[in-house]
């Protein structure tokens, strides 16, 4: 099986990480930064979950509701931080996964099952929300 592509875009906390695992890996690579009006849905129609893990500081819960909803409305599974309201959301409708986003470890344990099952994430977006 043939390792899925994973590109990654934006200026985040953890891009640092992203990019020295790029330089030692050809399934990563950089968008890098993008213009939100004119880059966001051509992002969004090519991407397999949005990953919104931000470290526990107010202005990085803001960005977080505004990438769980340009998800949902996109119909794209999400990866949100563990103690937001948009971990319930996630897990009670089905249409992401969380992690901690202070925790190195947390993350990869999100991650490494879905590079190595890569038909996961598809399974995950089809799956219609549940009953609230």
């Amino acid at each position: 099986m043939a390792v899925p592509r994973t590109i990654y875009a934006g200026v985040g906390p953890y891009r640092s990480i992203l990019d020295d695992a790029a330089k030692t890996g050809s399934y990563l690579s950089s968008h890098g930064s993008f213009e939100y009006h004119r880059d966001i849905v051509k992002l969004y129609q090519h991407a397999h979950f949005v990953f919104a893990c931000y470290r526990r500081a107010p202005d990085r819960r803001i960005h977080l509701a505004c990438r769980f909803a340009d998800a949902m409305n996109c119909g794209v599974p999400i990866i949100v931080g563990s103690d937001t309201y948009m971990a319930e959301l996630a897990t009670r409708d089905n249409v992401g996964l969380v992690a901690d986003p202070e925790n190195l470890e947390s993350l990869a344990s999100v991650l490494r099952p879905i590079l190595r099952d890569p038909d996961r994430w598809p399974a995950l977006a089809e799956r219609p929300p549940t009953a609230g």
